[in-house]
């Protein structure tokens, strides 16, 4: 009886062991994972900081015109007097203007110090463009007389 004892106790044992070894395997895989992802997840930030940058370079050497010719073309330095850029009046009234060539976008308020172009929302604004803004409206927004500080949709009908 007490050989059984010992034996029971003996196996109870070895299966604790056994239980902390696969329990500390799958702390390991599960740390490993971690380490996996957060390498993966800092590449990807990498990439997508350098695209960023890649972009801010060709917006701030952009010439934000049309024409051009050969090498020009190819390195948005058009030559045109006009600006190649194409205006969208948003619901809220406001005009937003990009860059058909480098795809810089404008909102007001952006200032030549901050906007990627060097340029600010001012400025490009007084730029010359033969191209005509979008005309099309699908709603905007207005202020509810009803219910004071809610907004509602009011459907535009163009004439």
């Amino acid at each position: 009886m007490a050989e059984e004892k010992q034996s029971v106790e003996q196996l109870q044992r070895e299966k604790l062991v056994l239980e902390m070894e696969l329990v500390k395997e799958q702390l390991e895989q599960l740390r490993a994972k971690r380490e996996a992802r957060k390498r993966a997840h800092g590449e990807q930030e990498k990439t997508l900081e350098e695209g960023r940058r890649l972009e801010r370079i060709v917006q701030r050497n952009c010439s934000h015109r049309k024409g051009g010719k050969g090498d020009d073309l190819k390195n948005n330095r058009g030559s045109d007097p006009n600006g190649s850029f194409a205006d969208q009046q948003m619901p809220n009234s406001q005009v937003w203007r990009m860059c058909t060539r480098c795809f810089a976008l404008w909102k007001p308020g952006d200032k030549s110090k901050t906007h990627p172009s060097g340029i600010g929302y001012e400025q490009i604004m007084q730029w010359p463009t033969d191209n005509s803004p979008a005309g099309s409206v699908q709603f905007r927004l207005a202020e509810s007389e009803k219910r004071e500080g809610q907004r509602e949709l009011a459907t535009v009908s163009e004439e």
